[in-house]
């Protein structure tokens, strides 16, 4: 780590300079596109402030000091206005090296928000366990938050879709993994259920495969939400209907079916 806000300064400098497609990235928030003219680094003898700006938001941090400098990568040490303290990341996107940092920072994004879904809607347990990491040995997907909620000897296991990720339904697998490694992991626990949360307008095909599901195994909850500060819970029952499609000659013959919302 390196200190003082004017080696911070020129750090920053050095980074613009060396970048073609430079991002700035803070843990749980959308990642902001550094241009000329929404981005300011002003020094002073105690201090340096950035500042980054959209067309929706604005970022204004105080810079402590460096932690890390690599190219296309440099890590700085921050405090908020009101004295908390962070880390935001410079990345240059151009390097291919550096892309997974902006793909791991939406993770993260999503992950503080299933965070607060997950207080809000139980709010009666404790929350003991929430990863994106990987875990190929187990084959848990860094795709799909994973959280442990604790009341005494009860627990729950869940799992978080993201409003972009491509394969919704596939959640319920990884929910599922995640579930029986916690059952063998955490014996003394009372595993009793599995929560989904899931983008609004996208449970249909995974609301089917959970009725399919031994209800003496597991309980199953599953919510959907809108990706920022609402959620709600979905019965699965609800979602019997089938959609029979035919084939464009008119013969009549069924081609395949799919579920939707009754």
């Amino acid at each position: 780590m390196r200190g003082g806000p004017h080696e911070a300064s020129l750090a920053i400098e050095r980074f613009l300079k060396a970048s073609k497609k430079p991002v700035l990235i803070e843990p749980g928030h959308d990642p902001f596109t550094i241009l000329p003219d929404a981005f300011v680094a002003t020094v002073r003898p105690s201090a340096l402030t950035i500042e980054c700006w959209d067309e929706k938001r604005n970022l204004a941090r105080r810079v402590t000091r460096v932690r890390l400098e690599r190219p296309g990568r440099l890590e700085l040490a921050v405090e908020h206005f009101g004295g908390a303290t962070g880390t935001l990341t410079l990345v240059d996107l151009d390097r291919t090296v550096h892309r997974d940092a902006a793909r791991k920072g939406a993770r993260l994004k999503y992950r503080e928000r299933f965070r607060q879904s997950l207080h809000r809607q139980f709010p009666d347990w404790r929350l003991v366990e929430l990863s994106t990491e990987q875990d190929l040995h187990h084959s848990l997907s860094p795709a799909y938050p994973r959280a442990l909620l604790r009341r005494g000897r009860t627990a729950i296991a869940a799992i978080g879709v993201a409003e972009d990720s491509p394969l919704p339904e596939q959640a319920l697998s990884f929910g599922l993994i995640w579930l029986d490694h916690l059952r063998r992991r955490e014996p003394k626990l009372a595993m009793e259920a599995l929560a989904i949360f899931v983008p609004a307008g996208k449970e249909n095909h995974l609301c089917h495969r959970v009725r399919c599901l031994d209800p003496q195994a597991a309980r199953y909850f599953v919510f959907v939400h809108d990706g920022v500060s609402y959620e709600q819970q979905v019965d699965p029952l609800d979602y019997t209907n089938l959609d029979t499609k035919l084939d464009p000659g008119g013969s009549g013959r069924r081609k395949h079916r799919e579920p939707h919302t009754g």
